[in-house]
């Protein structure tokens, strides 16, 4: 499934005033609850200018500018689309920076996957 697939399912429940059922819900439900509560610092360091998308301490992307660089948090995000949904890694980059595009309103670099946790 595509980010774009995705959005055009929701917006036909919108406009029908229907909830999202089978593989469309549980997009949802995860995308849903991953913006909850977001944060968002920007980073604007010497080595460093991005933004940082966290919960508290807890890391979940951060989009580096000055070094072209858009890292994701493993447990938190990336193993959702591959370990849960079964997605290909070119499948799991352009969903989340359509994803990512689509929620700040910005050009997004492609996403990497985070192993290790980092905390703010």
């Amino acid at each position: 499934m595509t980010y774009q697939q995705y959005s055009d399912h929701l917006k036909v429940c919108r406009y029908l005033g229907k909830e999202p059922q089978g593989e469309f819900k549980e997009f949802y439900d995860f995308i849903t609850e991953l913006w909850k509560d977001m944060e968002f610092t920007l980073n604007n360091g010497y080595n460093k200018q991005g933004i940082i998308f966290h919960k508290g301490e807890e890391f979940f992307m951060e989009q580096d500018f000055k070094n072209g660089w858009f890292r994701c948090s493993y447990d938190r995000v990336w193993s959702f689309f591959q370990s849960k949904k079964g997605m290909e890694v070119p499948e799991i980059k352009d969903f989340i920076k359509s994803m990512v595009a689509e929620h700040l309103k910005c050009n997004v670099l492609t996403p990497i996957r985070r192993l290790q946790q980092w905390h703010l």
